[in-house]
């Protein structure tokens, strides 16, 4: 007798509830396509309009970033308006020149010592707190403004709220002189993953400021130390002075502390600049692969050392430029100075047109070696770190109701950060 075989669908049960092989591990690809064209354009146009078009310009950066980051073939979409940028700003504007100038106009009339008082509490606590919720609402814009195969993300949660969960942690980081930074990191991105939706699906946060503690207090240990070091040496030259040392004994006392302090200083603070970027990689890894859009998985592999070395390349063509720059002018100035000898007609308007294009050149030089070689490639390398599992739960998606975002806050962004 021959049994029928059963051909099962892809979402079918396994047999005597044997479990399903996992599904393959889908990498978002980063297309590099061509760039430098909106960075010109974008320079230019923001200089010509004294800043008005940066917001259209960042609009066409995150619609290159978006529309170049794909995922099963298909690309994100950007649906932000450099208006609704510029309405935000504004905004923003009507919200902070009123509180300032009733700052300083109570400050003026309380008197000087309660009118500083006022004006520190002002500048210590009111307006950093409005940045912050500004802040959340400008992410919640953000993700408004993106669509996957037409379905948008959103976010709940408020602006006040985040606030206080970050005010709440902050208060508690200062208390411990930062020792607990990882987790105020983590409060304020699970936070923000909580009410993270896409379509119909919420985001969840499986994350632990445990796991990134060895990583911060290796930062905070360095800094520590450095704190600590230039402490004893100030207190040393402070006690030295006050106890009459000779002019001379304090002359070598200072030379002694520069030829050893000062590359003892430059190495700690580039050791700390390095452990603080292995913490960010590693905190970027560690948010990621804790996050789950229902069934659906995220992970990444972002590497430390890539980051790095993309980080140094940046700054040596950075140094290489400003050095030919240097050179350039150096070279102009020398045959207007020989021209200024052999001919008594030289105008004065053409050195004024020379510094003007080569202020140009270094402006526009300098956004495209920012914008190519340290955001694109940094986009490439954590964009292309993060695999998704279980993708066939995109098909399940729907869109959900929702009003679209405000442009409220957007301009608090800090501009395109794929780790933020």
């Amino acid at each position: 007798m021959r049994v029928p075989t059963i051909d099962r669908g892809p979402g079918a049960a396994s047999p005597w509830g044997r479990p399903r092989a996992p599904e393959e591990a889908i990498r978002l690809e980063p297309f590099d396509a061509p760039l430098a064209g909106i960075v010109v354009k974008g320079t230019l146009l923001t200089l010509i309009t004294l800043g008005i078009y940066r917001f259209w310009y960042r609009v066409n950066l995150r619609r290159y970033y978006w529309s170049n980051t794909t995922l099963l073939g298909d690309g994100f979409e950007y649906t932000g308006t450099g208006r609704e940028l510029l309405v935000g700003f504004l905004i923003m504007l009507a919200i902070f020149v009123p509180l300032n100038f009733a700052a300083s106009l109570v400050g003026l009339f309380a008197g000087e010592v309660v009118g500083s008082v006022i004006s520190a509490i002002a500048a210590a606590l009111i307006l950093p707190a409005l940045i912050q919720i500004f802040i959340y609402r400008a992410r919640g814009y953000r993700l408004s403004r993106t669509r996957y195969r037409g379905i948008r993300f959103h976010q709940t949660g408020t602006g006040t709220a985040f606030l206080a969960t970050t005010a709440k942690w902050l208060l508690l980081t200062a208390l411990t002189f930062g020792i607990v930074l990882p987790y105020l990191r983590e409060a304020m991105n699970r936070y923000k993953i909580s009410n993270t939706h896409f379509g119909s699906l919420n985001a969840n946060c499986g994350s632990s400021p445990k796991a990134l503690m060895k990583h911060w207090l290796l930062v905070w240990g360095v800094a520590m130390l450095l704190l600590v070091g230039g402490g004893l040496a100030a207190i040393g030259f402070a006690l030295a002075t006050f106890n009459g040392a000779s002019a001379e004994s304090l002359v070598i006392g200072s030379g002694f502390l520069l030829i050893l302090g000062g590359p003892a200083l430059l190495i700690g603070l580039l050791v700390i600049a390095v452990l603080w970027q292995v913490y960010r990689v590693h905190e970027f890894r560690h948010f990621v692969s804790t996050t789950r859009f229902g069934e659906l998985a995220l992970s990444s592999d972002a590497s430390a050392k890539t980051v790095i070395w993309i980080t140094v390349k940046f700054l040596l063509l950075l140094v290489v430029f400003l050095i030919g720059l240097i050179a350039i002018m150096a070279l102009l100035g020398g045959m207007a100075a020989f021209w200024e000898v052999v001919s008594d007609d030289a105008e004065a308007g053409g050195g004024f047109l020379m510094l003007i294009v080569l202020g140009l050149a270094a402006l526009i030089g300098y956004a495209l070696i920012k914008e190519l070689y340290l955001n694109r490639k940094l986009w490439q390398h954590y964009a292309g770190s993060i695999t998704l599992t279980n993708t066939s739960q995109l098909a399940n998606i729907i869109q959900s109701q929702g009003q679209e975002g405000s442009a409220l806050g957007d301009s608090f962004d800090p501009g395109f950060d794929i780790g933020g």
